[in-house]
């Protein structure tokens, strides 16, 4: 139903539009997908999407300082993430953006990229060990992911402690990291009986962390970054104020969750495509993807790329980015009352039938370097503005460069024609992934 101009009751459960998935754990109207502001009220609160693009651009942009993130969220996201960047708000979240910034910094890429192509090239030869065979790929970048986080910010090697953190963080999502009633209802002070649950996984998730760092200080890494790496930023600065374990849970969460993520919507939608899988395999022939030659050949990896954003496109790491207005304030035309709970969806922004041509279809050249870039605040895989991800080029960096490595290596096909289900957790992640099949590309020279 629609009144002065906006859409009433966008978070109704009815049937998406035809090509659209649902979310698991989460819910839009398909009206959100055709219109630019949708409203409706949830609990006395007013509850919005916006998808106009100078909307988009005053709520996390020019306005930005006037939404924080809701109380709900920070109930379902504090456990894993606990006090670091991720959750931070105001002077301190500026202070903790500052001290990570560097690590971040362009000048970091060639390093990054050194340890994504050793790493890759490990996962690589272990795949071409099975192949052909059906492999959980999943699993797999899930794994490679951790690892790079861990080796590259902290000189960490997570073999140890991978299948520890990866079910504690799969049991977390599948039991607790969903947004219920109470959530919303209980001032943050309060605990429900989820948030009882909730803080056992804490204690539980935070003294692996301990056990982490405490075995990375007692033993020098056998081959540490060149220079200082994140752990020495981190113990000058943050031991003090209790916040130096909640860092690392927090960067090695965060970026590996997002990767992998980035990695198998690519990897499945390109089980589908064997045209693209060709395009990026004779591209990533051509060029040296070595730990000494994948910086320099990162910029020709155009096919690549173009489906690494073109999954993101499809299936965003960050599906809904959801802020709470302190003030009255009024966003592309649309007034947006105080305490108003607002969301910019990239979900709904990457498919919305006034933004892109064929949304819901599979088409990487969108990307390709010929191709006009989509519009400013329609395309928001990371966020954007100053609460935008901080890992994000380095995230992307290691998606383009390990999508080329496996699809150089192996032809990928699915296993099944079922739909996977993507599903909300802290990034949207696939709902029981099925495997897929690997085959050496060139049998005689398994993975070169």
């Amino acid at each position: 139903m629609v009144r002065d101009g906006l859409v009433r009751n966008p978070v109704a459960p009815r049937a998406s539009l035809p090509g659209v998935p649902r979310i698991r754990g989460a819910a839009f109207d398909p009206a959100a997908f055709e219109q630019e502001v949708v409203s409706t009220s949830f609990l006395g609160r007013r509850l919005m999407i916006l998808s106009r693009p100078d909307a988009v651009q005053h709520l996390l942009v020019t306005n930005a300082a006037n939404y924080v993130r809701p109380n709900a969220a920070t109930r379902v996201l504090g456990p894993p993430i606990g006090g670091g960047l991720f959750l931070a708000e105001g002077a301190e979240w500026r202070r903790q953006r500052r001290m990570l910034a560097p690590a971040f910094a362009p000048r970091a890429s060639p390093s990054f990229a050194r340890h994504v192509a050793s790493l890759g090239a490990d996962l690589v030869a272990d795949l071409a060990a099975q192949a052909p065979a059906d492999v959980a790929l999943f699993d797999a970048v899930q794994r490679l992911a951790l690892a790079v986080a861990a080796w590259s910010l902290f000189s960490i090697d997570m073999a140890p402690y991978d299948a520890e953190m990866r079910a504690l963080s799969s049991d977390y999502a599948a039991r607790l990291a969903q947004l219920g009633m109470l959530d919303f209802l209980l001032p943050v002070g309060i605990p429900s009986p989820r948030d009882l649950r909730r803080r056992r996984f804490r204690r539980r998730w935070m003294a692996l962390i301990h056990r982490i760092v405490a075995d990375r200080r007692r033993h020098t890494p056998v081959a540490p970054a060149a220079g200082a790496d994140l752990f020495d930023t981190l113990t000058e600065t943050e031991v003090a104020r209790g916040l130096f374990d909640q860092q690392v849970a927090t960067l090695l969460i965060t970026g590996s969750e997002t990767t992998s993520a980035a990695l198998f919507w690519s990897l499945l939608l390109l089980a589908g495509s064997p045209e693209w899988q060709d395009r990026i395999a004779a591209e990533a022939a051509t060029l040296d993807l070595s730990p000494d030659g994948a910086a320099a050949s990162l910029p020709r990896l155009h096919a690549a790329r173009a489906v690494v954003q073109e999954a993101m496109r499809l299936y965003p790491p960050a599906f809904s980015i959801v802020r709470q207005a302190l003030a009255a304030d009024r966003a592309g035309g649309t007034d947006i009352p105080a305490g108003a709970i607002v969301q910019a969806a990239p979900w709904v922004l990457h498919r919305h039938r006034l933004l892109w041509d064929r949304p819901d279809a599979f088409d990487p050249a969108r990307f390709l370097p010929d191709a006009p870039p989509p519009p400013r605040f329609t395309y928001l895989p990371f966020g954007v503005g100053p609460r935008a991800c901080i890992a994000a080029p380095f995230a992307q960096l290691e998606a383009v460069l390990v999508v080329a490595l496996l699809v150089r290596a192996f032809v990928i096909a699915p296993t099944t024609d079922r739909a996977v289900t993507p599903v909300a957790q802290i990034t949207l992640q696939p709902w029981d992934p099925p495997p897929l099949r690997i085959t050496l590309r060139h049998p005689a020279t398994p993975w070169m």
